[in-house]
This record gives structure tokens, sequence and C-alpha cells, in this order.
């Protein structure tokens, strides 16, 4: 038990108890409840308010439980740590390169993000004069397209990169499981056969930050910053993208921002006319392909 853990289980029992005495207590004043319309709207909007909460604080819990479960062997890879460290002649592992874990490839119908491609590809650009690590903090409303610029960018840069690494930051957990993805791929040595997840983590970051070599992490859709804390990497060769839907966090990590918003009116309509005309081309290709055609009325239905 640690103090984290203690506050969120207490955040959440709280929430339970105070509920149920506030429904004995309703039900108590209010005996037909089920026949006012009005009374019971007032009960059902508090229920699913209380519901929206208890869910946030169960996530607190669960995140505090795997922290717990990630530092119980911390003190055992500082060790290992410190030793590696006393080596007179540090090696660098050899690893798989290039690598890259992009979840999806080049979106052929993306649209309308000149300025914005433009602006990630002069700041982020490993042989640029910007001494330091180079990070672009991307924010807007869900839905705006924050991950399908960054997933633009990274399809569109791999030979600017040794390493690619697409790193989904909601929870810890998603955390957890890219970094061990990535120390995988990479084909990063092993200390043990139960090395744990928080080893994981800290190896692929001073692998980054030893190999000389030039990367691009994306840490999409960023909720805490502090998470981000234990695989941040410290090097001049890095270049980072992070997506996120508050401007607080997306300052807070990065000197450029960018604030991605929904096209406009006239904007938006060239983007819908070159949509259709992408999908007309891939109809009349289909049709000169195989010589299958659509009748008036099935195109019409289509």
């Amino acid at each position: 038990m640690t103090e984290g853990l203690e506050r969120a289980l207490s955040d959440e029992y709280t929430q339970v108890i105070v509920f149920c005495a506030h429904a004995i207590a309703f039900f108590r004043n209010n005996p037909n409840a089920g026949k006012s319309r009005h009374v019971w709207s007032q009960f059902s909007s508090n229920f699913t308010r209380v519901i929206t909460e208890l869910r946030v604080y169960s996530r607190r819990v669960d995140e505090n439980a795997d922290m717990i479960r990630l530092s119980r062997e911390r003190r055992m890879a500082d060790t290992i740590s410190a030793i590696e460290n006393m080596q007179l002649e540090p090696k660098t592992p050899d690893v798989n390169l290039p690598c890259y874990t992009i979840p999806y490839g080049l979106n052929l119908c993306f649209y309308g993000r000149e300025a914005e491609s433009e602006l990630l590809k002069i700041t982020l650009d490993p042989e640029g004069n910007d001494a330091g690590m180079k990070v672009v903090s991307i924010y807007g409303l869900g839905g705006v397209g924050k991950t399908q610029l960054a997933l633009h960018y990274a399809n569109m840069s791999m030979d600017l990169y040794d390493v690619i690494a697409w790193i989904s930051a909601e929870s810890q957990i998603k955390i957890t499981q890219a970094a061990t993805n990535l120390a995988t791929k990479l084909g990063l040595p092993k200390d043990g056969e139960s090395e744990d997840d928080f080893r994981a983590i800290q190896k692929v970051r001073d692998w980054l930050n030893s190999s000389k070599t030039t990367f691009l992490l994306i840490f999409d859709n960023v909720e805490d910053a502090s998470i981000l804390d234990q695989i941040w990497p410290a090097s001049a060769k890095g270049s980072v993208i992070l997506t996120t839907r508050s401007p607080t966090i997306a300052s807070k990590r990065s000197r450029e921002v960018i604030h991605l918003e929904c096209f406009t009116g006239e904007k938006g309509i060239d983007v819908f006319y070159e949509l259709v005309v992408t999908g007309l081309a891939l109809y009349y290709r289909l049709v000169f392909a195989t010589g299958w055609k659509l009748t008036r009325q099935q195109l019409g239905n289509r």
C-alpha cells in the first residue's frame, strides 16, 4: 500500500458510500419516485454523474496498482544499472536497424494539412541546426486529425530516422506495452528470463540516449504529462511528436505547439472535392482492370 493507492481507494469508496447514503435518503423521502418523471429524472442524472466519476477513480486505482508492481523491481534494476555504469568501456548492444513500429501505413486520403506538415518537416529535421532534441506538440479537439497528421509525418519520414516508435500514451500500461514491444523489435538483450516491464522502459530510454542513432518518438493521445518522465529521452539526435487534447500539456513539453483546428468552410469543400475525385479514380481503375461495371441504378445507390 502506498499513499497514492490509499488516496485513490479512499476516493472511490467514499464516492460509493456517499451515493448509497443519498439513495437511501432519496427513496425514504420519495416513496413514489417511480411515478414522478421529474423526481426520477433528477435521481437518474445524479446516478449517471456518479458512474462517470467512479470510472475516473477506478482508473486511478488501476494505474497506482500498476506503478507499485513496476516499482517492486526498481531497486534491482538500479543495482544492475549501477554495475553497468561501472564498466570501463560500456558497449552499445547491436540492434536491428532500421526499426519502425508505426501502427498504420500511409493514408492516401490525407488532405488539407500542408502548412502543418511542412512545419513538422522543418522543425523535426534531424539534420537541422538545432543542437538539442526537437519536440513538437499537436493539440486540438478529439477527431480533428492530430493522430492522422502525426501518422502522415511518420510514414513520410522513414528515410530520415533509424528508429520510429509509435507510443500510445493514454495510460501507464500502454506506454509499458509500447516500450516492451520496441525493445523486442530492436533486439535489445534481456538481463534475464524474468525481466520486468520497468526495466524494458529504462533500457529503451538508455539505448536511445547512448546509441547516437536518429530516432522519432510519437506519444499519441497524452492525458497525463507526468507519466512520460520515465521514458522521455535526452538525445540531441532525437525528435518527438506529442498529441493531446490539452493545450496545457502541449505547452509543458514543447516550445513549438500546433493548434490543429477544424477545416474552414472553403477548405472543407476543397477536401471534399479531392475525396470525390479520388473515389472516382479508384472506381474507373477497377472498371478498366476487371471489366466490371455498375449499372446507373447501382451507382446511384452507392
